[in-house]
């Protein structure tokens, strides 16, 4: 099994009110983390798993 944490600013570049981790405005830098594990059997991924933390706006 292997694990990896990434953490990204987004930027939009339009209005986008519907997102799914939170409405994303334009201006307005978010940071969103992700947390994944995977495993593998033989040289193939047999699971996935994928989660998010809310995000962080920075103004």
């Amino acid at each position: 099994m292997a694990f990896a944490r990434s953490q990204r600013m987004v930027r939009p570049e339009r209005d986008v009110p519907d997102h799914f981790l939170t409405p994303l405005v334009v201006g307005q830098e978010v940071t969103v983390c992700f947390f994944a594990s995977y495993e593998l059997r033989g040289d193939r991924i047999a699971a996935f798993r994928l989660a998010w933390w809310p995000p962080v706006s920075s103004d």
